[in-house]
């Protein structure tokens, strides 16, 4: 909250050695935060859908309170693309819950299971449900395979969320918005095993990106902020209105752009009209 972030989306992991228990756990520590933010919860079988034998975890996860349905590098991982993302799209449609699938793949593994990803998209309807992390296999598309299948990402509506990695591999995600594809950020992690330099702060993130992407000019600062308001931040008619749900933050900046740019501070947090942050 002392970062201005009002949702937060968390993977808990699902498989037959854990059961519930950590998805309970979360559900159960999260009821004292029902006023102060919104949040979705993941289930996610983190050592493959297939590898850890997870499919009936993670539906009994799926009927009780789980949002999503995750997954994890179905090619490389479970060794059976067709079969893991088979399972994948099946809960996910007889739950009528979106998919998060994380992708590391690279080269044509990870081109296969974009394509199967797709395919399943637009057979199952599941446009606008799909979101890629990671999918640091968007680098290795090339020519005019690179275009038709960015166009297609952006057609079957499928969002592609990043951590802004320093590693060399992060996605070319401005490219991929200017075919129209929805990107957003995200932090892979607060503090866990995965590495000790997360805080949780998206800002950090924000800024992080556009000194990679090289955005400099202040209507390109004020519009990379969509990428984790995930709302149009440059046009007309875009200032809060009467009736807008009052969930808003305040900070120290001449502008939208100085926000992004200097980091600035953020000074108070509101979460549907309720102040639930403040210097």
């Amino acid at each position: 909250m002392q970062h201005g972030v009002s949702f937060f989306r968390s993977h808990i992991d699902v498989h037959p050695k854990v059961g519930q228990k950590f998805l309970q756990q979360t559900i159960e520590a999260l009821k004292a935060y029902q006023e102060k933010f919104a949040y979705q919860l993941v289930a996610f079988p983190q050592h493959g859908m297939l590898l850890s034998n997870a499919y009936k975890d993670v539906q009994t996860a799926l009927a009780n309170g789980a949002d999503l349905i995750g997954g994890v590098d179905p090619t490389v991982l479970d060794k059976n693309t067709e079969k893991s993302l088979y399972y994948t799209f099946d809960l996910a449609t007889k739950f009528n819950v979106p998919i998060d699938i994380h992708v590391h793949e690279r080269a044509e593994e990870g081109k296969k299971t974009f394509y199967e990803l797709l395919k399943l998209t637009k057979e199952s309807n599941w446009q606008n449900k799909v979101t890629v992390s990671h999918a640091f296999g968007l680098n290795d598309f090339r020519g005019d395979e690179r275009k038709e299948f960015f166009q297609e990402l952006a057609d079957q509506q499928i969002s592609i969320i990043s951590s802004v990695p320093l590693d060399g591999v992060i996605p070319p995600l401005e490219e991929l918005r200017r075919y129209g594809v929805d990107v957003s950020l995200g932090c892979d992690n607060v503090y866990d095993s995965w590495s000790p330099f997360g805080s949780g702060n998206i800002l950090e993130k924000l800024n992080r990106y556009a000194e990679i992407f090289g955005i400099t000019t202040q209507d390109g600062l004020t519009d990379c902020m969509e990428l984790v308001t995930g709302k149009k931040t440059v046009g007309e008619n875009l200032w809060l209105k009467e009736g807008d749900e009052a969930t808003f933050i305040l900070a120290n900046s001449s502008c939208s752009a100085e926000f992004v740019a200097r980091k600035s501070t953020v000074c108070t947090s509101y979460y549907k009209g309720n102040a639930v942050f403040s210097l």
